[in-house]
């Protein structure tokens, strides 16, 4: 007779909150699931003197699908991903998603909006973002007394 009656699976309260947290935060289970959820697509910032340089992976994502948008330090990056043409066939695995994604960048220093160049070349976008006078470095001349 054992100690303790688990009661069936152990961490099934952990896997509940786990999909109610999946829910409120928009992420469907099954064929409904967002595109790689919160982290896609995946991002790369680099960071220079007089700019931020954002290189996202978009691919299979047309250009008329994309949204940028910049408000204040937050770059917000949408689309959507088009399904693939559906076939008679089922499928044995299926891991590349579809539909609607949204990225929410918090960006390290303020930017100039009106300057930021943004192109879409082999899957990659590439986000050009010039950092604004005040949030560039300065040399400080020290004086001697």
């Amino acid at each position: 007779m054992p100690l303790f009656d688990w009661g069936g699976d152990p961490w099934a309260p952990l896997k509940e909150m786990q999909r109610e947290l999946g829910r409120l935060l928009g992420r469907g289970g099954g064929e409904s699931q967002l595109v790689g959820g919160g982290s896609y697509p995946p991002v790369s910032i680099y960071d220079g003197e007089d700019r931020m340089i954002v290189l996202a992976e978009v691919p299979g994502v047309p250009l008329s699908a994309l949204d940028l948008s910049i408000t204040d330090d937050t770059l917000v990056i949408k689309g959507s991903k088009p399904a693939p043409e559906a076939a008679r066939e089922s499928y044995h695995r299926r891991e590349r998603g579809s539909g609607d994604f949204s990225r929410t960048v918090v960006l390290p220093d303020s930017v100039n909006a009106e300057k930021i160049k943004a192109q879409l070349a082999h899957g990659i976008l590439r986000i050009e973002l010039p950092k604004s006078e005040a949030s560039r470095p300065r040399k400080i001349d020290v004086q001697s007394s």
